[in-house]
């Protein structure tokens, strides 16, 4: 990343000289490649304020379970089923 400074406008004045020379010394040292690698912030979550003893234990059912499988291929199908008409009984549940 060396390069030829050529002055260009009043490099006669001590202003030009100046920036002639520090260009000139900003091209003798390399510049780095690449920056160092950066640490991202450790998060930590916070500390609950007490045992967390409150309220009663609930069921609590999800839609997600771990499985284990051979390798190879995984087929993921989405399907979306629309009835032609829906009773107005259903429709006044949601």
């Amino acid at each position: 990343m060396y390069g030829i400074v050529r002055s260009t406008g009043a490099s006669g004045t001590p202003w030009g000289r100046q920036v002639r020379q520090l260009l000139c010394l900003a091209q003798l040292v390399p510049l780095p490649q690449f920056l160092p690698p950066v640490e991202p912030p450790v998060f930590q979550c916070p500390r609950r304020p007490n045992l967390g003893r409150e309220g009663r234990p609930i069921g609590l059912k999800a839609n997600h379970f771990q499985i284990s499988m051979p390798r190879g291929y995984v087929h993921h199908y989405d399907v979306n089923i629309q009835p032609d008409k829906c009773p107005r009984k259903v429709n006044r549940d949601y």
